[in-house]
Order: structure tokens, then sequence, then C-alpha cells
């Protein structure tokens, strides 16, 4: 009984701290992207997409197919489907309502709202070294893409680098045996563009059809920015990134699941712009805080958005 009130508890604090980001989508520039891969069975009409976990009957596939990394559920239970490029390919379509495959100008796009392809890949990446392999260069999360090291599945059915690679496909083909596909790695910063064999698997990145147009841009002037906080989990400290849309007081809170204050981190008068602030994990006491879920808080002349941290020890 105690887990389930702490959850209904944990519940009625997100939604008590105004504004809880609970969406599976975030937004990039004027782009919003889904913030896990896809990872579903069936096409758009219903028919079953089958899974072919044996190396021989992949290699020879001409038709939508999927698998887990390994063939492995608990595998796929945190890196989603691993899908050839006929399935992304396939008529009958793969994706919800309002969502596509991002083509090569969708991932050019991203690239340039991240200020180029040489340091995006490190601001689409996970924070820390939980599931991708040191030293994830360059990883912050800042925009909440959360790209995971999903790994890849050749064309000659074997399994490759899990931990270390995250690949996505682009809806664009080169010719009969190769398509557009994205990477990032752990060693570097970048985003690349590869062409990369069909028969290979990899992950799916839905992007929505909807973007951002100019006069949406001026409306959002007037309205406080607030990024992920990166790293995110983290142990020691993490960054809080936002901006004001113009100079007046602001109230930045660190608060635990159960609605009661850890820190308060700020409290005054700002100047319009861009400002970060740190929390390095102690209470108001200066002890250490205990691991676990937290929520930071930031009020603004009125709005309020409330996002959560993991803290680990």
């Amino acid at each position: 009984m105690k887990p389930f009130i702490l959850i209904i508890a944990f519940l009625f604090v997100i939604a008590f701290l105004c504004k809880a980001q609970t969406n599976d989508s975030i937004r990039i520039g004027t782009q919003f992207w889904k913030t896990k891969n896809l990872d579903v069975d069936h096409y758009s009409n219903g028919d079953s997409i089958p899974e072919v976990k044996d190396s021989v009957q992949w290699t020879k596939l001409t038709t939508g197919a999927w698998c887990y990394y390994n063939n492995n559920t608990a595998i796929g239970a945190v890196y989603g489907k691993l899908y050839n490029w006929y399935a992304v390919n396939d008529k009958r379509g793969l994706l919800p309502p309002g969502w596509h495959i991002p083509a090569n100008s969708d991932w050019n796009t991203l690239g340039t709202n991240l200020g180029g392809f040489g340091t995006a890949g490190g601001k689409l990446k996970e924070a820390d070294t939980i599931h991708w392999h040191y030293p994830n260069t360059g990883a912050t999360n800042k925009t909440g893409f959360y790209a995971l090291p999903g790994g890849y599945r050749m064309y000659d059915g074997s399994f490759n680098n899990l931990g270390y690679d995250a690949w996505w496909w682009s809806a664009k083909d080169t010719d009969a045996v190769d398509a557009w596909s994205i990477y990032v790695n752990n060693m570097y910063t970048e985003m690349l563009l590869y062409y990369s064999n069909k028969h290979n698997a990899f992950s799916v990145r839905l992007v929505s059809d909807y973007t951002v147009g100019i006069e949406e841009q001026n409306l959002q002037t007037n309205v406080l920015q607030v990024q992920e906080p990166y790293p995110n989990p983290f142990t020691n400290n993490t960054n809080i990134e936002y901006n004001l849309p113009r100079a007046g007081n602001i109230f930045i809170s660190i608060y635990t699941p159960q609605g009661l204050l850890a820190k308060s981190l700020t409290t005054g008068f700002e100047n319009a712009g861009n400002h970060e602030i740190y929390w390095n994990g102690r209470n108001e006491a200066g002890i250490e805080a205990a691991s676990g879920v937290y929520i930071y808080r930031i009020q603004f002349e009125g709005q309020c958005i409330a996002k959560k941290m993991f803290l680990v020890r």
C-alpha cells in the first residue's frame, strides 16, 4: 500500500509544481521530435511487421522486418526496436498521424538548430555513462532528445556496438542498395550523415509534421524557456539553463517528490537573456541529498515550469 501512496503523492507534487514535462516529445528549434526510439510491431494499417531473429534469414530479406539487439527483449525495452530500411520505406507506414520518418532535410534542420553537425551529437546524447560507454564525449542532452546507444544489426545478421553507437534511418535512399542514416558515437560530439546498406537494422526516431512558424516564434519571445538539466542523471553537479524574455524577478527551487523544499537556488532580480545555475546535490543545510528523483521549479512573472532530475550517489 505504501508504494501506491508514494506514487499518488509524487503525481500530486508534479501537478502542484505547475507544469510537469511528461510528454514524449520535445521541441528543438523549429521542430518537434520524439524523445524515444520507435517501438512498434505493426504497420499503420494494422498489418504485422515480422520479427526476424535468424541471421541467415535476415540477410535474404527484401521486405520489412524488425529485431531486438541480440534478440534480447530486455535490451529492446530500453533502446527500442531495430528496423531494416524496407520497413521504414513500406507504403503502409510505421507512424502515428502527424509524424514522419525524418528526411535528410529534417536532419539538416536539426543540425542547424543545434549550431552545426560538429557539436550536435553531444547535445542529443544522454549525459553520463549509464548507457553510453566512457568517455561519451561532449554529451549534455541539453535538448532532451535522450539519444541512446542502441547499436545496430549488420546486413550479415550480426549485432554490433551496443553502448557505443546510435544509428537512425533517414527516409531517403541513395540507390537500390543503400539508404541514408544518421550516426552519433561515444567518442565524438558530431552528428554524421552516412549511407548504409538497406539490410542493416537501425533505430527509428520520428519528427513531427508540424514546425514552428515565424509568427509563433515571435509570440514565444515573451515566454520563459527552460532547457533540460544536464547531466541528468547526475552524481555531483547538474546544470540548469533558462532564458528570460525580459528582466524581472525569478525564483528557482529544488523539491523532493513529497513536496518538501530541498534547496532554494536563487531568488531575485535578473536581466533578460540566457542564464545558468548549478545544483551541487546538497540541501539547505549543506548536507548531501539522498539519491532519488528531485523536481526543480522555476517561477517568473506568473509563469512556472517544473522538471524532474535524478540524483545518483
